[in-house]
């Protein structure tokens, strides 16, 4: 799966400049097994900035297991996304 591939930098710009086509893989991302693409993919969705990931990514944030990590997510994704352009 390419979105494993998420955390290293190139694969991630790629996926970005896809555009609003890779919105609902990264949104499948942000519940990813795997913990680095977890907050990969909020970045990735925080450089397209499409409000379609609002709802995942505030769903992501209230995980009751902690599986994105409210700190690095927020880090990762308000940096850049929507939320900081409010």
């Amino acid at each position: 799966m390419l979105l494993r591939a998420l955390p290293a930098e190139a694969v991630r710009q790629e996926v970005v400049v896809l555009g609003t086509v890779a919105v609902p893989a990264l949104i499948r991302a942000l519940r990813d097994e795997q913990g680095s693409v977890r907050p990969a993919a909020a970045k990735a969705l925080g450089n397209i900035g499409d409000a379609r990931a609002t709802p995942a990514l505030i769903e992501a944030l209230e995980d009751q297991e902690g599986r994105c990590g409210e700190n690095l997510f927020a880090r990762q994704y308000g940096q850049s996304g929507i939320f900081a352009r409010r």
